[in-house]
């Protein structure tokens, strides 16, 4: 999975066999990072502009599970603990 800057705002999930993209959602905020759960089928991307938040989808449905909000600037890094 990639996401994309502020002008394409995208996560974009590939066949990494042969290239194709398979899915793209369209987060309507700059995509910074994306960190894959370990317990759940989730992945979590965090924004920059214009959101400035981390949402948690579900996969491969692409459902929003939740917005945390609170960051009064950009994202620009993620990290999980164990």
């Amino acid at each position: 999975a990639t996401g994309g800057g502020s002008a394409d705002r995208c996560i974009r999930f590939w066949n990494t066999a042969s290239g194709a993209c398979l899915n793209t959602i369209d987060t309507y905020s700059q995509v910074t990072s994306l960190a894959w759960s370990k317990q759940e089928k989730e992945i979590a991307s965090s924004h920059g502009f214009s959101q400035n938040q981390v949402s948690i989808w579900k996969y491969p449905s692409m459902v929003k599970v939740a917005d945390l909000t609170g960051h009064s600037s950009r994202i620009l890094a993620m990290a999980q603990s164990p």
